[in-house]
């Protein structure tokens, strides 16, 4: 089953998406862990090892996400 929206011609400036926080925070959890996969965020993966090791453990506690 599908969800189908049908928007008039006129009204598409009305139309806008975005991800909310939990979604983006899930994508940044998966780029931490797979970095291989995410070649774009090596500048993000490279910064984000200067973080305290405590904080850096539980981060990776989080990779079944």
């Amino acid at each position: 089953m599908a969800i189908r929206f049908h928007i008039p011609a006129f009204a598409v400036e009305r139309l806008s998406f975005a991800y909310s926080p939990l979604v983006e925070a899930v994508l940044s959890l998966h780029v931490l862990v797979e970095p291989k996969h995410h070649p774009l965020q090596h500048e993000f993966v490279r910064r984000m090892r200067s973080l305290p090791p405590a904080l850096r453990r539980r981060i990776a506690d989080l990779a079944f996400v």
